[in-house]
């Protein structure tokens, strides 16, 4: 027995306990540009991540953020109280620059990959993702942050997919291939 114990057979791995740690996945695909109240879904997500932020450094948590487009990447990683002006910095940045917003769709499924480099290491990490997507079904770790604005009832995008014109009996006609997302397109009432 005693041989055993001077062997150590335990082997002590590092992790993290911290239970203030954050990570948020920012949705950033095109239904992300639709406006309500002078106010993109993508600004209204950043301005709660901010807000979010203010609350985690109060409590000297660190937070991360992955801007989940069609490539998913780290906006920040593992910033603390220290360099909390970092964070700030790059959330006012993409805040300013609707550029970081895409017209594409985003992965979340990679998003949600790079969110387990951090939870490897932090098991008790939160996770929040700020979309305007509807899931029916999340893990309970994950908190979904709706972004859609409500008090104006239903959000809506419409695309123009594509326009080209057809000639019949000597006039001119203007097809457009349109799409409509988040509201039946019946229900729209479009006027060309």
């Amino acid at each position: 027995a005693c041989a055993f114990i001077l062997a150590k057979p335990v082997t002590v791995t590092e992790t993290l306990t911290d239970d203030k740690e954050f990570v948020v996945v920012l949705d950033s695909s095109a239904s992300m540009r639709a406006v309500a109240q002078g106010e993109t879904r993508f600004a209204r997500a950043v301005n709660k991540i901010i807000d979010l932020s203010d609350d985690v450094y109060k409590k000297g948590g660190t937070m991360s953020v992955i801007i989940a487009d069609s490539q998913p990447y780290f906006l920040a990683q593992r910033v603390g109280v220290d360099n909390r002006a970092f964070l700030e910095e790059k959330l006012q940045t993409i805040l300013a620059d609707e550029q970081f917003c895409s017209y594409a769709t985003s992965d979340m499924k990679g998003a949600i990959s790079l969110c387990e480099k951090v939870i490897d290491e932090n098991a008790k990490a939160q996770v929040y993702v700020y979309t305007d997507t509807e899931y029916d079904y999340v893990p309970e770790q994950i908190k979904v942050e709706s972004v859609r604005c409500e008090e104006e009832g239903v959000e809506w995008n419409l695309a123009i997919l594509d326009a080209y014109t057809e000639m019949s009996d000597n006039y001119y006609r203007l097809i457009v291939d349109i799409a409509c997302y988040g509201r039946n397109i019946d229900d729209a009432k479009l006027k060309v």
